[in-house]
């Protein structure tokens, strides 16, 4: 639940001006914009009483409670701090925390930028979105993103304003955004910037273009419930909404069908399902329906626990593929795994449905990571795809599950040092499945240690790692850690 605040206080419309160097002096007279913005600040003042009420000071002990976790690297309490001031005098909370996000700490950033996704007010977040510096894809999407938790009525122009922004990715939040305020009116602007949809294409082109269509055409078809894969598809999805609302599913009305480059595929809720089992293969409507009740739903578990760090995501449908051994391997390649993803499609090896349920959830966990950053290495797409599928709400590891896995050596010889350079091609053996552990290991490491904010956190640690920044770099940054120390704190967590 967000605070709601008066009007920005005039000195904090450009907090990035004049970042501060080290811990800020959090009585300090407020920084100096640049001329211009100064002349605007003070036209802002004149137009808003609200503006010229005197600021009231923080509780007294705040400013010694912010600088003691300041100078300790406590980002978790910093983070219980900054959300006690909102709750107790949200406008200077919203000062200290503007001031946080404008020091040169990464360290801390992350805090700030939680705390305004909780609590500060639209304009407010428009505001920051737009002053902040254009390089930080990832706090500037977070926050998009929490626009459209605020009233439609206070979010709707700022997020349309967004589809216009230079980065394809602030657009793609934008999008999700606007689709989450449930006015498919408001989708009207978004039909320009559509393209093909991504599981029309034959390959995904894996970039920030891949990322934007598929929020695009999820927004379409979360709103619709139908499938169109053109922009004149969308277009005439949207205009029927005028005519009639979309019309509960029937779940006991057999999927419709379409062709696509030679194969049949069933519309199912979130997939495009083919089957790929011989020309001989008799697909029965009972083994379709087992599966769309008891094994696809694993989708929505998925978008729910991914949703927490990848944002709130509505991605367009993909291509699902079940193939049998013969056939998979033109798929796969020499990829041991039962399942391979990219982008627009997900290519399952034919198996029971337990297994089947187990593995689409770690694919589909791909296909969400990859429609909300492009670029990631390896190490870190298995990662989280392992982490977020099998530590759902808790951490699957301790001591005892380390015993059984035969980790002990590698816990306490190196888990991040191990796993950075972990860029290759899928191949068999257990040298792949111990870096497939170990990369669980470190992701929930993250998810579930000691750190503030730790949703955020990974999120821009993923934005920043998939803008080309190097990832030992992005977690000394993010976290104050080189990888020996983020293996000391791994042993450390891991014996709670």
């Amino acid at each position: 639940m967000y605070t709601t605040t008066s009007a920005i206080p005039a000195h904090a419309l450009n907090p990035y001006s004049a970042p501060f160097n080290g811990f800020p002096r959090w009585y300090d007279s407020p920084m100096s914009p640049a001329p211009a913005l100064l002349l605007l600040t003070i036209l802002l003042a004149l137009a808003s009483p609200a503006l010229a009420q005197p600021e009231r000071d923080p509780a007294p002990d705040l400013s010694s409670r912010l600088e003691q976790a300041w100078k300790a690297n406590d980002t978790a309490q910093l983070a219980t701090i900054l959300d006690d001031a909102w709750a107790s005098d949200p406008i200077s909370a919203k000062k200290r925390t503007l001031q946080v996000l404008a020091s040169d700490s990464d360290l801390f950033r992350p805090a700030a930028i939680a705390a305004l996704a909780r609590h500060a007010d639209a304009k407010t977040l428009a505001s920051v979105i737009r002053s902040t510096n254009r390089r930080a894809v990832g706090e500037r999407r977070w926050l998009t993103y929490a626009l459209s938790d605020r009233p439609k009525e206070e979010s709707a122009e700022p997020l349309t304003a967004l589809l216009r922004d230079q980065d394809l990715l602030i657009r793609a939040a934008a999008a999700t955004g606007l689709a989450r305020l449930k006015d498919p009116a408001l989708l009207e602007p978004i039909l320009p910037l559509l393209r093909e949809h991504p599981a029309w294409k034959p390959d995904s082109s894996g970039d920030d273009q891949h990322s934007l269509q598929m929020a695009l055409f999820g927004a379409i078809e979360n709103a619709t419930q139908q499938r169109p894969h053109s922009s004149r598809d969308a277009k005439a999805a949207l205009a029927s909404l005028q005519d009639s609302p979309p019309s509960t599913p029937d779940p006991d009305k057999k999927p419709e069908r379409f062709s696509l480059r030679g194969k049949t595929f069933l519309i199912l809720p979130r997939f495009n399902l083919s089957f790929d089992l011989g020309p001989a293969a008799q697909i029965s409507d009972a083994r379709v329906r087992q599966l769309e009740k008891e094994v696809f739903p694993v989708a929505d578990r998925m978008n729910a626990a991914a949703a927490k760090v990848f944002g709130p995501l509505l991605p367009a449908s993909v291509r699902l593929i079940i193939a049998d051994q013969q056939r998979f391997s033109g798929y796969a390649g020499n990829s041991f795994r039962p399942g391979v993803s990219q982008g627009n499609q997900v290519v399952l090896r034919e198996m029971s449905p337990e297994l089947t349920e187990q593995v689409l959830g770690h694919e589909y966990i791909h296909v969400l990571q990859e429609a909300a950053f492009p670029k990631q290495p390896r190490w870190l797409m298995e990662g989280m795809a392992e982490s977020l599928s099998l530590s759902t709400s808790e951490s699957v590891w301790n001591t005892e599950e380390i015993r059984r896995a035969g980790l002990e050596r590698d816990v306490n010889k190196a888990v991040f040092a191990a796993i950075l350079n972990w860029d290759g091609a899928a191949s068999s053996g257990d040298q792949e499945t111990r870096l497939y552990r170990l990369s669980h290991m470190a992701m929930d490491s993250l998810r579930f240690g000691p750190y503030g904010d730790r949703d955020v956190r990974l999120f821009l640690m993923m934005s920043r790692i998939g803008e080309g920044e190097n990832p030992t770099a992005v977690l000394k940054s993010l976290y104050g850690a080189d990888p020996r120390e983020l293996d000391r704190r791994l042993q450390q967590w891991l014996a709670r």
